[in-house]
């Protein structure tokens, strides 16, 4: 039986986080930890599947079969199946139209002008999703606020001094890598520090009809 959560948008509902004993299917290995996510709306169940907790998350139907099974769609095919993402949107649109070095300039910009929603509409799908379970408890359900995205750089203020392509050597295909230079203030200084700072930024075409997403920024290649 097919459960679908659609019709309860915007309502309040429960879930409830069991962790369970068996391990995950073997097509998720190396990881085996499960949890069991039953969500009810006034006592009646409308949703229910494992995922694989702190980090990951999403893992498969009660009934062990991975996403791609039971949609007959990839990732990227079912985000636009399911209207997540409507390439008919002004900002898919306009996205689609920039380069790889584009993404990154607006990207950067939108963190120096404190706008969040146009930052994350430069990032995947995945690494949102991702961001929502990073290092949260062992039985939340996901994190409450992007706030706590390790991608989101907390920031006062940052300026692109430069972009410069690097090799795709090492990188799945489709991937493409930059060397950023940036000039950044951060509120707090904890894992780097104010001043001139390295990014390595990979970005991919998540959906090959909406362009090109950041999927990672880290300090090293």
């Amino acid at each position: 039986m097919l459960l679908d959560l659609s019709p309860y948008l915007g309502q309040r509902l429960e879930a409830t986080v069991y962790e369970l004993q068996e391990e995950l299917p073997e097509f998720l290995r190396p990881c085996t930890k499960a949890r069991a996510v039953l969500v009810t709306h006034k006592g009646k169940i409308i949703g229910a599947w494992i995922d694989k907790g702190r980090h990951y998350a999403f893992a498969c139907s009660l009934d062990r079969k991975p996403l791609e099974e039971i949609t007959g769609m990839s990732w990227s095919e079912w985000l636009v199946a399911s209207g997540v993402v409507n390439l008919e949107n002004e900002v898919e649109r306009e996205l689609v139209t920039l380069t790889p070095e584009e993404i990154i300039a607006r990207y950067y910009q939108a963190l120096n002008d404190h706008d969040d929603e146009r930052a994350y509409a430069c990032v995947s799908r995945r690494s949102l999703t991702n961001a929502l379970f990073s290092n949260m408890g062992d039985l939340a359900l996901y994190h409450s606020s992007y706030e706590d995205d390790p991608l989101r750089e907390k920031i006062d203020s940052v300026q692109v001094m430069g972009i410069e392509p690097l090799s795709d050597a090492g990188n799945p295909e489709g991937v493409v890598e930059y060397k950023v230079d940036i000039d950044v203030e951060y509120e707090t200084e904890i894992a780097s520090r104010s001043g001139h700072n390295v990014r390595f930024v990979l970005l991919e075409k998540e959906i090959e009809t909406a362009g090109w997403r950041i999927t990672t920024i880290g300090t090293g290649p």
